[in-house]
């Protein structure tokens, strides 16, 4: 099959680091794969990168970051679609809108809803969207809780294609990378990945992790992201929150910003914690999971779908005291079978392969 994928940008996020992942593997499969970034690259980035050591096609549209809306992108979307004549279409996150014109063309259109439906888009996408899927775009929901969502919002039932991942590649050990961040390698890591904005709610983790230092000396906090849509908004917020603190605790809290090295990070982390008011299937808890790490998450969107106490830790998302207790329930884990049926659980569930499976049964159907 010829199957063009389209992505509103390369940033290093959830939903375009699952887009480029998926296109590999599609690739790897035997397919002819083509990923079209409506943004403008760059040629350091990290994604970028991995595409061109692919064997997938690429094409940016060059569209300015935050020069709103572009009505020429539309039409050249269907330039390349003449050109390259696809047998599916696919479009990730913010591209479904700029996509309106493909909905003539015969090839077999999917949309891939990444988070709960409501929260995915604005009411007026929301209701682009609906019509599109009216048209015969088919949804596509990445766990059932976003299937419920998608059920609740535009009335139409979604087939569900699980979240996947490839699991990060280490390439330092734990004492080694933590020694360059002037940690000793008997300290406790515990590790958030995520955007900066407040959905995220990193806020709240820094004020649990205050508690938690306060008594515990040997553990310290990473905080891995950006937001390069916002800026720096809620970054300035987590910097006036951390300087408020004592300085022995506040030092031991690392804002590491975007990072192509997770697994190295992860391989340094004892604990993983995701704190969000709400989400889709976050890539990034798939990514812990891989690594066989203890993980604490408030129980929104689909969360539940990948974790659930018999594995993980699961919090309501506006209880502190909860989050907590979790995470140091979590830090005093030591079981190292755990650990492995962590990691087994992820193989079964959440791989990459298995997930390019799922997508070629449904492009096929």
């Amino acid at each position: 099959m010829r199957i063009m994928q389209i992505v509103p940008s390369l940033y290093n996020a959830g939903g375009e680091i699952f887009s480029v992942q998926l296109s590999i593997a599609l690739a790897e499969l035997g397919h002819e794969v083509k990923l079209v970034s409506i943004a403008e690259v760059n040629e350091d980035n990290y994604l970028l990168k991995q595409i061109l050591r692919s064997e997938i096609q690429f094409e940016s549209l060059k569209k300015k970051n935050g020069s709103g809306i572009n009505m020429s992108i539309p039409f050249r979307l269907v330039n390349i679609v003449k050109n390259w004549k696809p047998d599916i279409i696919h479009t990730h996150l913010r591209a479904l809108p700029y996509s309106i014109f493909l909905t003539k063309y015969k090839s077999k259109k999917f949309h891939t809803v990444h988070n709960v439906a409501d929260k995915e888009s604005g009411s007026k996408v929301r209701l682009l969207n609906k019509l599109l899927f009216k048209l015969g775009w088919c949804p596509v929901a990445i766990s059932p809780i976003v299937g419920n969502s998608i059920q609740d919002i535009y009335k139409i039932s979604a087939p569900i294609v699980s979240n996947g991942v490839v699991r990060p590649i280490v390439t330092v050990h734990k004492a080694e990378f933590l020694k360059h961040l002037n940690i000793d390698s008997n300290n406790k890591i515990i590790t958030h990945i995520g955007r900066l904005i407040d959905t995220k709610n990193q806020l709240l983790l820094i004020e649990v992790f205050e508690r938690i230092a306060k008594y515990d000396k040997n553990v310290y906090l990473f905080l891995v992201g950006n937001d390069p849509v916002r800026g720096e908004p809620y970054l300035n917020k987590l910097n006036q929150s951390i300087s408020s603190m004592e300085p022995h605790i506040s030092k031991r809290i690392k804002l590491l910003g975007s990072r192509s090295d997770i697994g190295n990070i992860l391989q340094a982390t004892d604990v993983f914690v995701l704190c969000s008011k709400y989400e889709g299937l976050p890539l990034s808890l798939l990514e812990a999971l891989s690594h066989g790490l203890r993980c604490v998450c408030t129980d929104v969107g689909g969360i539940s779908d990948a974790l659930s106490n018999d594995i993980g830790w699961l919090v309501e998302s506006d209880k502190s005291y909860q989050l907590e207790e979790a995470i140091n329930e979590a830090l005093a884990e030591q079981d190292e079978e755990y650990s492995e049926d962590i990691k087994h659980h992820f193989d079964n569930l959440f791989s990459i392969k298995k997930c390019a499976r799922g997508y070629e049964l449904l492009y096929k159907n």
